[in-house]
């Protein structure tokens, strides 16, 4: 007769129990549960928590917690800054499944009329391994759109939005990003030096919002400014694209930024009201 097999665990974690394996036997999968209660413990007010804080919120042990922040920052629905960690914007797409309707498409009315209000073309993006990922774009001319669709995939380091990206970061994955950035030159006026790409983020990030002007294409100028929610959690951000010519300071500091910021005041409002997912909240950036 051969004997009954045995049921060996082999780990290097001894907080692994063989109790932890016989839960998956009837259906119910520890390991899953543990992993959305560590995605529910940054809730407000907890937003940032060390590894030991969220294992005391969690129930977990410390080695439980840090495999656990491990494969969520591995997947990209957390991010660490030093001992600290957070929830990243993906969260949302664990969500979005049930919402009748997605925040881009609650924001796509919005920005249809700030484009037919400034006569220009809007566009609301984010962030994607160094570039900008187009969201929604509010029509404009035709003239101006057959342009700008050539330039969709420029690097985030190039552009109003990106910049604007770029400098929401926090300090840990901004200084990551500008030790690697290779950056293009696409006319005289784009910046290709890193200190000065790094002084302009700091002033994006210190009044709120970004002008780039003719950097990309003589021709053309972009102001930018982010969409963060009430936790300061930076969702996406928010461009108009307009002529060189027009990028006046009176223009963009009293026309384009003031109704942009109030798109995305409204943007956030329609999230609210809408029933679309929620954002988690993430870093504030100092």
């Amino acid at each position: 007769m051969t004997p009954p097999t045995s049921l060996v665990v082999q780990t290097d974690d001894s907080d692994v129990s063989l109790q932890d394996v016989l839960d998956t036997q009837d259906g119910f999968i520890l390991s899953l549960a543990r992993g959305l209660s560590v995605i529910e413990a940054f809730r407000p007010g907890c937003e940032r928590m060390t590894m030991a804080q969220v294992a005391t919120a969690c129930g977990l042990t410390r080695a439980t917690a840090r495999r656990f922040l491990h494969t969520l920052c591995t997947l990209g629905y957390v991010r660490s800054e030093g001992r600290l960690f957070g929830l990243t914007s993906r969260v949302i797409e664990l969500a979005a499944g049930h919402q009748s309707k997605s925040i881009w498409e609650l924001a796509q009315p919005i920005l249809d009329e700030v484009a037919a209000s400034l006569n220009e073309p809007v566009w609301a993006g984010v962030l994607d391994s160094g570039d900008v990922v187009c969201k929604v774009h509010a029509r404009a001319p035709k003239v101006v759109q057959l342009v700008i669709a050539r330039r969709i995939g420029l690097p985030a380091a190039s552009t109003a939005i990106g910049r604007m990206l770029l400098a929401r970061l926090p300090d840990a994955e901004l200084d990551l990003y500008l030790a690697t950035a290779r950056l293009q030159s696409f006319t005289p006026n784009t910046v290709t030096d890193i200190s000065e790409l790094r002084r302009r983020l700091e002033s994006a990030r210190r009044q709120g919002w970004c002008l780039e002007r003719s950097e990309v294409d003589e021709r053309f100028a972009c102001v930018a400014v982010p969409v963060t929610d009430h936790f300061g959690a930076t969702i996406a951000a928010l461009k108009v694209v307009m002529s060189a010519a027009r990028a006046t300071d009176e223009f963009v500091q009293d026309v384009a930024v003031p109704q942009l910021r109030k798109a995305a005041e409204e943007i956030l409002a329609a999230r609210d009201a809408g029933g679309a997912a929620s954002e988690p909240s993430a870093f504030t950036p100092n």
